[in-house]
């Protein structure tokens, strides 16, 4: 245990320094005294060892100190020219780019300044060199690359501090002291990127080309550490059931690692010493390569722990290793200790320590009455991963969790229970489907992703279910205090008890069942089940009409009897439009036969050129109108190559099925100059006798044209223009469409109080249903022709 008692006096050195404002000598003269106290007490091990400790905290607080964010008051560092103005600079991109749904986040380590607004410096002294690392924000369709060199042109601010959370404080602890948003971004020329980068960005690749969504980017942040891929809403059910350790990198994730490793190598190698150290490099490989992150060097560290353990004749003892994991990690980064995923980790596998033996000595007491000591064993078995360990974890995590993020997950044990036994098999095959696809190409690999897809579909159809659940996760308050008091209890019964677990055992042993029949067995039943899912998936013979919950966007998803695919705008968040077709789209399916893109404006079209990089399209409908803005560029690129019709009202597109798309506005085509909300593209859907109305951002003079047009606009389901605006949805318009009931895409909380309450009204006295995707999520529409039947998310 002295490890741990060095590691909590280092922690508490930490914590004491941050506590002052600046750098304080006192701390290396309290390291001088307790040098000298060492060496005057060498023979007396209790006091030794009280030295011992107070010289481990001053060293954590000169550490704290020395790590301390430099001062940047002089023009010599970016942070100088924050909140001045407009700033031109050049620097590097220090880190793989981190892809969100609006921007891409650079890391730019900044090395001249070339211009600037700022009146607090003589334009005569640009350029000049400086230091610092700034956060840009870059057009999401940019291409860029670890690596490359960079001009950056926009106004860097200081990072905000918000009532419960300081981005200042956070980002100040990486490194990072300025924020350009919006910013313009011209990639002058490469250093190269590591090549381990770039074989994670093919990776990346590899699996968003084989993969719907959201299996991809929850297999791309369980193999290989990026998380921005996956869509707010599928991150929001796996926090809702306390499922979030599923979808990063954990120490659960490297301790497989590290066991099939080893045992491989075992076999291949002459000795088991060179086993262990060619497996620790590749651990230390794989780190680098998924980006080496906090809770990555945590997991690789207790996993290296893992593989030397049985050289020097004992088994890893848990607490002392996680002390010598946490020690390591704040000694590289002392900021570390007040990273949430840090702390979580950390309590994560303490739980571990403390708890998974008393649970197996009570599961084992509780059911010996009713079973023969055998049954007994292998149920413990069975029983071990899923719920004692994740029970044991979660004991020790609750607190942080109610802490940090003010709710509570009823449902995590039980979703835990279901989606934990299908980690390793999922995680193991995933890497193998990319290991074959970066070697032998994508083709090859392809029925080992369909596989792992299988493993995927599951954990998210559970996630997916208890997330509907209004008890899944409730809001809760909790003083820090309180929970600083029950981890300072957690440790003392950890001092006093001196646990020795065997989680770490349980994992290799676990590994050690699986027989070869057993895993005939289980490819046999998962080849079944993939085809059982293929013949679900088939063409049903109805038309199913998907209002997608896009936020304040407008994304149509169309499936015809016969399986043609049809989308309808596609919204504004990449992420969310991919996870949306994911749930709906055949797993095997990437084609998408007609897009139609009824509106050049950013809340309708910025999600499709990411679209476009996963999915093939057949034809592209518009009104010719062209539009402006980085997202239109990069669509207009991504299409290039794909037959473009201009349409307007009068032409109709049929499929064999009997559906038939028809154009009812514009009546001509608008001109660059003319107003999109006039001009957008009407369609009304129609199969046997239902009929859909969709409608874009259109106000009221559009529908009035429509309505003077004398076109058939009557329809089963009207699609509310304007997301309900009070621009639209004229009474005249109403009685000539005469729905039996409406939808109205529109995002939570919009500060235009969508729909309008007048709308409301005019849809009430007609007595028509409206369903909302900012209430209800997506609306999913099912019809054979004559009956609809209406689904929602929520």
């Amino acid at each position: 245990m002295t490890l741990v008692y060095l590691t909590l006096a280092w922690c508490a050195g930490l914590v004491l320094a941050s506590l002052t404002a600046a750098a304080s000598p006192a701390w290396w003269i309290i390291a001088g005294l307790a040098g000298v106290g060492i060496w005057l007490v060498r023979r007396v091990p209790a006091r030794r060892f009280v030295f011992l400790c107070l010289l481990a905290a001053a060293l954590g607080a000169l550490r704290y100190d020395a790590a301390r964010p430099a001062a940047y008051a002089d023009e010599n560092h970016l942070a100088a020219f924050n909140d001045t103005g407009w700033v031109t600079f050049t620097g590097t991109v220090v880190a793989p780019p981190d892809v969100r749904d609006r921007q891409v986040n650079l890391r730019v380590a900044a090395d001249w300044v070339f211009d600037a607004e700022t009146p607090d410096w003589e334009q005569s002294l640009l350029p000049q060199p400086v230091e610092g690392v700034a956060l840009v924000q870059a057009p999401r369709y940019g291409r860029y690359a670890a690596g490359d060199r960079v001009e950056v042109r926009g106004m860097p601010h200081t990072p905000p501090v918000f009532d419960t959370f300081s981005y200042h404080d956070y980002l100040a602890r990486q490194g990072v002291h300025s924020v350009v948003s919006y910013a313009i971004v011209e990639v002058t020329g490469s250093e190269g990127a590591h090549p381990l980068f770039a074989l994670r960005e093919k990776a990346q690749a590899l699996i968003s080309g084989a993969l719907p969504e959201p299996a991809a980017s929850l297999l791309t942040g369980i193999l290989l550490g990026v998380e921005s891929g996956i869509s707010p809403g599928v991150r929001d059910d796996f926090n809702a059931v306390g499922a979030t350790h599923i979808i990063a990198i954990s120490g659960f994730n490297m301790s497989v690692l590290a066991l099939v490793i080893t045992r491989v190598l075992e076999k291949a190698l002459p000795s088991k010493r060179a086993a262990a150290g060619a497996g620790i490099v590749g651990i230390a490989v794989y780190t680098v390569f998924v980006g080496a992150g906090g809770a990555v060097l945590r997991a690789a560290i207790m996993s290296s722990l893992l593989i030397v353990a049985p050289l020097v004749g004992r088994r890893t003892y848990v607490p002392a290793s996680l002390a010598f994991a946490a020690l390591c990690m704040t000694a590289a980064n002392p900021f570390a200790l007040w990273d949430v995923g840090f702390q979580l980790s950390v309590a994560a596998v303490l739980g571990m320590a403390l708890f998974v033996e008393p649970l197996e000595r009570g599961f084992r007491r509780a059911l010996a009455p009713f079973f023969a000591t055998t049954a007994v064993e292998r149920l413990l078995g069975v029983l071990s991963e899923p719920l004692i360990v994740t029970l044991a974890a979660q004991v020790t995590t609750i607190p942080l969790l109610a802490l940090y993020f003010g709710r509570l997950s009823f449902a995590s044990f039980f979703v835990n229970f279901l989606i934990i036994p299908v980690q390793t098999p999922l995680m193991l095959l995933g890497a193998l489907a990319v290991i074959v696809g970066l070697a032998l190409g994508p083709g090859p690999a392809l029925p080992l992703f369909w596989l792992d897809w299988l493993f995927i579909g599951w954990t998210v159809a559970w996630v997916r279910l208890f997330a509907r659940f209004d008890w899944a996760s409730v809001a809760v308050e909790v003083d820090g205090r309180a929970a600083a008091l029950f981890y300072a209890a957690l440790l003392a019964g950890m001092v006093w008890a001196a646990v020795r677990p065997s989680w770490l055992e349980g994992i290799g042993a676990a590994l050690r069942r699986r027989a070869v029949r057993l895993g005939a067995m289980g490819l046999a039943a998962a080849l079944v089940a993939l085809m059982a899912i293929t013949l679900a998936q088939q063409p049903d013979g109805r038309l199913h009409v998907a209002f997608l919950d896009v936020g304040g966007g407008h994304a149509v998803f169309i499936a015809t009897p016969g399986g043609a695919h049809i989308l309808v705008d596609g919204g504004a968040y990449p992420a969310t439009l991919l996870a949306a077709l994911g749930d709906r789209m055949p797993f095997w399916d990437r084609e998408i036969e007609l897009l139609v893109i009824t509106q050049p404006k950013e809340t309708q079209i910025s999600a499709l050129p990411a679209l476009l990089e996963r999915y093939t399209v057949g034809a592209v409908l518009t009104t010719g109108q062209p539009g402006g803005g980085a997202d239109w560029q990069a669509l207009q690129a991504a299409l290039a190559d794909t037959a473009t019709v201009e349409a307007a009202a009068g032409y109709t597109a049929t499929w064999s099925d009997g559906v038939s798309l028809a154009v009812l506005h514009p009546a001509a085509r608008p001109a660059e100059a003319d107003e999109p909300n006039e001009y957008g593209m009407a369609l009304r859907l129609s199969y046997g006798d239902a009929a859909f109305l969709l409608m874009p951002d259109l106000v009221d003079a559009a529908e009035t044209a429509m309505v003077r047009s004398g076109q058939p606009l009557r329809a089963t389901v009207l699609q509310l223009a304007f997301q309900g605006s009070a621009q639209a949805t004229g009474k005249r318009f109403l009685e000539a469409v005469d729905p039996q009931a409406a939808v109205v895409q529109v995002g939570v909380g919009n500060r235009q109080g969508y729909p309008a309450p007048e709308v409301l009204e005019k849809l009430e006295a007609r007595g028509v249903p409206l369903f909302r995707t900012d209430r209800s999520g997506a609306i999913d529409i099912t019809t054979d022709g004559r009956t609809l039947w209406i689904a929602t998310a929520r």
